[in-house]
């Protein structure tokens, strides 16, 4: 076989549905090797890499370096007896390694990782140990690593370039790799005839086995045959599958192929539909122009018919009805069927039937030997009058609130004649509404209340004399009033001056006032209502005038947050409007006045307070 023909054989991987898959393999990988169907191949020049698989050997657990320009061999025994080749180099002086693996039980991806599948290799070189190499029986070794003369040899040193003949066993399979260690490119000459077995295959592939649906339903018949077919002589159209239940269409599967190998022995034919039926099956298997069926060695498959008969059971299928309502006093009848083994419902029960009077949620599982099924309901029973609670809402100022009373399965008439689940209103009322569902009518009612908008009519400031002062913050309906020292009443009474705060609250808004109470004085004063501390001349200070002797006497100022920002025992002592070094913002602050005076020989203390804006 010359290199030309080689390349053609191997080179054009098809899938089995007609396009190519993956990475295609070459005669420098596994997937790839040139089936090995006459005695001597001639090489006359040698590919440069390592081929679409690299790495395929691993120099760890083999005698050789890997893969160095390689070109791998496969070949299938067809009788006991010892196996081997003499491989002369074109290049006397070129230096070739080689590794047998038994790939009977396993495939080209499980090379690198186990040890087991190598059964002779040769890596000797230099000296006496390059040309011709091979398992030739001119030694007693099956591993010989590196080197020359080192006895005995193993796997990291070798004795010679020649191994002893290989025990092979009919039927098995293997590869070889031979690796280019002198990166030569002058080729070489491999002699299979020094062999006493035949390896040449001459037999025609058979079907030796497969398997199908026997039991339960399935769409997967495996095909076992007698030896490796080439992928791109094999197609679902070699297939005919004739039964109840049918036509069919198949498609076919194999793993190497798949991967883009070249060669498989192992098929799966799928069916579409699967086989479900009980019956008798017919599978016909033949070559066709286009799809030969042929081995390695380009023998054929002998056209087959062959018939098997199941009695197939399916899995079990459940479909409980969708979710479902009724009238209270109704009973639901769930069935799950009789195509099963084994039930088990959400309460336990095994049986296949369930009477349904309870609104809930209901599930069962099925199954039997071919698989299970799960299959989940919600029933709901209805009462004429819903459990709908009348709605009593609130409606807040320039606001619009929905009323809804939305119920599965009804239908709606309100008193404006919507016929929606829901309105909008914006105004206080009471809005009724009739639902309607298979079971009867009721009614329902809404009634909406609303709410006024806060008012607080208090003055800012108050002066406190001889009676008591009741600072009325305005009674309304669905207000809550918080004084400063936590009264709730909408009417404080003041006995004494300062600072006065009410909070009033309703559901839709909350408001805040504050009000200065002072001492009737008999001790005349006058306090600005503003000033501006720019600079200019005027106003530029705050101060109070008092018209009466004072004894002692002390101002404090305060922020809008309660926050002291100035204080004084000073009369003569103004305030400039800073806060420590710093201008103060404008703004309105609070002031408070406590003085002791003589009025008519009678010491007095009196209490003042007011306010005072800050003008920038």
């Amino acid at each position: 076989m010359t290199r030309s023909q080689i390349l053609l054989t191997t080179a054009v991987v098809v899938s089995l549905f007609g396009n190519t898959i993956g990475q295609l393999p070459t005669y420098q990988d596994c997937l790839g090797a040139i089936p090995i169907c006459q005695e001597i191949y001639y090489e006359s020049q040698l590919p440069n890499g390592s081929g679409n698989y690299p790495n395929e050997v691993n120099p760890l657990i083999s005698c050789t370096a890997g893969e160095i320009q390689a070109i791998w061999y496969t070949f299938t025994v067809n009788e006991d007896g010892n196996f081997g080749f003499n491989l002369t180099p074109n290049n006397p002086d070129d230096d070739y390694d080689w590794a047998l693996f038994n790939l009977t039980n396993a495939g080209c991806e499980d090379i690198f990782n186990n040890q087991n599948l190598l059964v002779s290799c040769n890596a000797s070189g230099g000296s006496t140990c390059n040309g011709v190499t091979g398992a030739n029986g001119s030694s007693n070794f099956a591993i010989q690593g590196a080197g020359c003369n080192f006895f005995p040899p193993d796997f990291f040193f070798g004795y010679s370039p020649h191994n002893a003949l290989i025990q092979v066993s009919a039927g098995n399979t293997y590869v070889l790799m031979i690796s280019n260690w002198s990166n030569s490119g002058f080729g070489y000459t491999i002699d299979f005839g020094i062999s006493d077995v035949s390896i040449f295959d001459q037999m025609k592939p058979e079907l030796d086995s497969f398997s199908y649906p026997a039991i339960c339903a399935g769409n997967k018949i495996g095909l076992f045959f007698s030896e490796n077919l080439q992928c791109h002589t094999i197609d679902a159209s070699n297939f005919q599958l004739n039964g109840p239940g049918g036509p069919f269409i198949l498609s076919l599967e194999g793993k190497n192929c798949l991967s883009g190998g070249t060669y498989e022995h192992t098929f799966s034919l799928f069916t579409s539909p699967p086989l479900s039926e009980s019956g008798t099956y017919t599978l016909s298997i033949k070559p066709s122009s286009v799809f030969s069926m042929s081995d390695n060695c380009g023998n054929t498959f002998i056209p087959e018919e062959i018939s098997f008969q199941t009695e197939l059971t399916t899995a079990p299928m459940i479909a409980l009805p969708q979710d479902t309502q009724l009238c209270e006093g109704e009973i639901l009848m769930l069935i799950a069927g009789n195509a099963a083994n084994f039930y088990e419902w959400q309460n336990g029960d095994t049986i296949p039937t369930q009477s349904i009077t309870e609104s809930g949620n209901y599930s069962v599982t099925v199954s039997n030997q071919c698989g299970t099924s799960s299959s989940i309901t919600n029933v709901q029973f209805i009462h004429p009058d819903f459990p709908l609670p009348n709605i009593d809402t609130i409606l807040c100022p320039d606001e619009t609130i929905e009323l809804s009373f939305f119920y599965t399965g009804s239908q709606y008439q309100w008193q404006n004649n919507a016929t929606s689940p829901q309105i909008t209103v914006n105004e206080a009322g009471i809005y009724a509404v009739t639902v309607t569902n298979a079971c009867g009518s009721f009614e329902r009612q809404a009634v909406v209340k609303a709410i006024p908008p806060l008012q607080l009519t208090l003055e800012k400031e108050y002066s406190l004399c001889d009676t008591p002062l009741y600072l009325n913050a305005d009674f309304q309906q669905f207000a809550t009033y918080t004084w400063q020292n936590g009264s709730h009443f909408p009417v404080f009474r003041a006995d004494q001056a300062g600072i006065y705060i009410v909070e009033k609250e309703s559901p839709c808004e909350v408001i805040k006032d504050t009000i200065i109470v002072d001492d009737c004085l008999d001790c005349h004063f006058f306090a600005p209502n503003a000033f501006s501390p720019n600079g200019d001349g005027y106003n530029d200070y705050f101060s109070i005038m008092l018209q009466c002797e004072i004894i002692s006497y002390k101002m404090s100022i305060y922020d809008r947050w309660g926050g002291l920002v100035f204080m004084t025992k000073d009369v003569s002592e103004k305030w400039d409007g800073s806060i420590g070094n710093a201008m103060a913002p404008e703004g309105v602050y609070i002031w408070q006045l406590q003085i002791n005076y003589e009025h008519f020989g009678e010491l007095k203390t009196e209490n003042k307070a007011g306010s005072i804006t800050l003008l920038h």
